[in-house]
């Protein structure tokens, strides 16, 4: 049984936090019934997101033999219902199996040396005070590890939130007190105990509120997630659901990419596919399972698998373009393919006139790709937009993307495009991993199926904020509720922050806000 979840956060110039979190439902009720008993909260909870997503698909399907209006607006309320229930379920992953621990996977807060040990300082003083002289003796010769006071400091900035409650001030609490227990430094807690500590505790540093304050921007945040975890989208948990966030699938790729730009090559050539093939990868790297997560020699910082990127990339080797880090590409040099079995009318109808327009821009539309044609566009353009079924797996074959030297950011906007599936005992695969073997910066792709006219409402969005949408002459035929999804700032916006804003553009804020993830790093249009 998946009763365990591991966290492990990275970043520059900090030791790991390894979080061990159970997974076990802990109800009464079940104690008495075995087979509820083996039953992680894991398995509980992708088991409701499937039939979520299932019977979601089931509603798509059936929506084109409603002919009456109370037809339609029963359709629309089944519809509603279960992108509230999906948003419920994200809620209740965030609240009971991380807790307190959610704030680990925030980017947003900067924490120094002197921070950490000004905090250390005053929660021994704290603890001291409630233990007696025998246990204090021992307790003052401890000190916590910076890590834990990083989160302490995560926790205590968000602690003043008028949402929250106090539980996560009291988990971090209990993490602290059985850090002593477990060195013999404090005896077991009880209720009243450290209810009173964490009042203490809460007071003493009260001081602090606001010190960490959150980053001035660029903050990216990478998931590197096993191939369980990555079935669920993180990315809409309520705690970053407005970070940008994107995926790869290890650590070794992620390596690689950094490098890549690193040594000025932070445009789009990337290494042949044999050197970025699964099993090269993992036997060349130091971070292959089951080993400490430790720089090689000369290789600088170890990196991440939940951390803001700008961590990881030094000022010298930012994006020259706009002085941000991550790669970029150009909006001039765009290849389409929209509507290739010219069943999706409305789509074509939507954004025809759009990408036609911009006389650099090429494609095909209304029929299907001749052969070898979206290869030649993925290893001669910057930027690959495909509006179509699926991932566009029909004109462009696994073998082909692999093999290729050089990828364009790809933009899959079908069903399922972003889906990984199971592999038994090895890791999940799909499309997009094939295009990050390929060398592909950054790829989107959708979890799950997703209706047209809302993923339409998003595409617009998308590509207005993101900035693509200015090279064409021709505004998209979509009408878009701006006021919920216009961008405040007027920095450069990476294809991830795009995302965040464009989700907003949604009608079902999860049934299609939650399908659209990213993998890869920063992309920037230059």
């Amino acid at each position: 049984a998946r009763d365990v979840l591991f966290i492990t956060r990275y970043g520059r110039d900090q030791e790991p936090i390894v979080l061990s979190l159970p997974m076990r439902a802990i109800d009464s009720e079940s104690f008495d019934k075995p087979d509820m008993s083996s039953k992680s909260v894991f398995d509980g909870a992708y088991q409701q997101l499937r039939l979520i997503i299932a019977e979601s698909d089931a509603t798509m399907k059936s929506g084109g033999a409603c002919a009456t209006e109370a037809e339609k607006r029963a359709w629309w309320e089944r519809r509603a219902a279960l992108d509230q229930q999906l948003g419920e379920l994200l809620g209740s992953i965030e609240d009971e199996w991380l807790g307190a621990f959610r704030h680990v996977l925030d980017p947003t807060v900067r924490f120094s040396a002197s921070d950490g040990q000004r905090l250390r300082k005053i929660i021994g003083q704290c603890l001291v005070k409630s233990l007696s002289k025998t246990f204090a003796a021992k307790a003052r010769t401890m000190e916590l590890a910076t890590e834990v006071c990083m989160l302490v400091a995560r926790v205590l900035q968000k602690a003043t939130d008028a949402e929250d409650d106090g539980n996560d001030w009291l988990d971090v609490c209990s993490l602290i007190w059985d850090t002593y227990v477990f060195q013999g430094a404090a005896p077991p807690s009880d209720d009243d105990t450290l209810r009173a500590f964490s009042e203490q505790l809460r007071e003493a540093v009260q001081e602090y509120v606001g010190v960490f304050g959150e980053a001035e921007g660029g903050e990216h945040l990478i998931l590197v997630l096993d191939k369980h975890s990555q079935q669920i989208p993180w990315e809409c948990l309520p705690c970053i659901r407005d970070v940008p966030i994107s995926r790869m699938p290890s650590v070794a790729f992620l390596r690689q990419r950094i490098a890549a730009m690193r040594h000025g090559n932070s445009r789009l050539d990337s290494p042949s596919s044999s050197e970025l093939s699964l099993s090269s990868l993992a036997q060349r790297s130091s971070y292959s399972r089951g080993q400490a997560l430790t720089p090689e020699p000369g290789s600088g910082p170890s990196l991440l698998s939940s951390l803001a990127f700008d961590d990881c990339v030094p000022d010298t080797k930012r994006n020259s373009s706009n002085g941000m880090a991550g790669a970029s590409v150009s909006g001039r040099r765009v290849f389409y393919v929209l509507n290739p079995e010219g069943d999706l009318h409305r789509t074509q109808s939507n954004f025809e006139a759009h990408l036609q327009r911009q006389r650099e821009w090429s494609g095909v539309v209304g029929r299907r790709p001749m052969n070898s044609e979206c290869e030649h566009a993925l290893q001669s353009s910057d930027i690959f937009l495909y509006f179509g079924h699926g991932g566009g797996e029909r004109y462009v074959s696994r073998t082909q993307i692999r093999a290729l030297d050089r990828c364009a950011v790809a933009l899959l906007l079908g069903c399922s495009s972003g889906q990984l599936s199971l592999a038994g005992e090895f890791d999940a695969l799909g499309t997009a991993t094939d295009y990050m073997v390929g060398g592909c910066p950054a790829l989107l792709g959708n979890l799950w199926d997703v209706g047209d006219k809302d993923i339409d409402r998003f595409a617009a969005s998308l590509l207005q904020i993101w900035g693509l949408a200015s090279h064409s002459p021709a505004p998209i035929a979509v009408n878009i509720d701006t006021e919920h999804c216009q961008r405040l700032s007027n920095a450069p916006a990476s294809l991830a922050e795009a995302v965040c804003w464009a989700r907003k553009a949604c009608r079902m804020s999860f049934l299609t806000g939650a399908a659209p993830v990213v993998y890869g790093v920063p992309v920037y249009l230059m």
